[in-house]
């Protein structure tokens, strides 16, 4: 049988009651206000502007095909992993065989390195005054050296800890001993600095000096 009346021109004021039988040929023209309850079977046209899933608090299973934009902080180095390299020609008469400078510690966040001096220089009798020059990692100027002075040093003696800055990869320290016993009138240093405050000595002799370098990476 025909219908009674034909069919409205505009859609319904309000939807109907129940669902459609089969769903429209096209999509609606704008979303859903919540999603769906399961996702579609295929993926969206443009990515969503926020991640679906925060990151895990656990690494990955593999690395990153890329390195990260800025590098992790380095543990301390083993004080074993830092020789000690005398760097500069002896000017003292007398020879040692076990390096004086020690390294006890190394903090890579600061750039520093903790040293120790032990008088290896002389085994068989004390110095009278040992000066050693570094820079300290409490001055913040790199132009200010600090001097640490000590009188009538015995064998195996130690100085410090000294808490040293690293300067383009490494950490400086200078050496001087001054003696009118021990060294010789021919071990010559003119070049003390007058923040050591060494006593005056003839024609600066009965001096000597040393200079170590120590890498601060492993």
């Amino acid at each position: 049988s025909l219908p009674s009346l034909p069919p409205s021109v505009s859609p319904s004021v309000s939807p109907s009651a129940s669902p459609s039988v089969s769903p429209s040929v096209s999509p609606s023209v704008s979303p859903s206000m919540s999603p769906s309850g399961e996702p579609t079977s295929f993926p969206s046209m443009s990515p969503s502007s926020s991640p679906s899933i925060p990151p895990s608090s656990l690494p990955s299973v593999h690395p990153s095909d890329h390195p990260s934009s800025s590098p992790s902080i380095a543990p301390p180095c083993d004080p074993k992993d830092l020789p000690v390299t005398e760097v500069s020609a002896s000017t003292c008469s007398a020879e040692y065989s076990i390096t004086p400078i020690v390294v006890e510690r190394h903090k890579k966040s600061e750039d520093c390195i903790s040293l120790t001096f032990k008088q290896n220089l002389i085994s068989a009798n004390e110095l009278e005054f040992v000066f050693i020059e570094f820079l300290d990692c409490d001055v913040a100027s790199t132009e200010n050296k600090r001097c640490t002075k000590k009188n009538s040093v015995t064998p195996s003696e130690t100085i410090g800890p000294m808490s040293v800055k690293c300067i383009d990869g490494f950490a400086l320290v200078k050496v001087y001993a001054q003696d009118e016993n021990v060294l010789a009138d021919s071990d010559i240093v003119s070049n003390i600095p007058r923040t050591c405050y060494a006593p005056q000595s003839e024609n600066n002799g009965n001096r000597c000096e040393w200079e170590y370098k120590i890498p601060c990476t492993c």
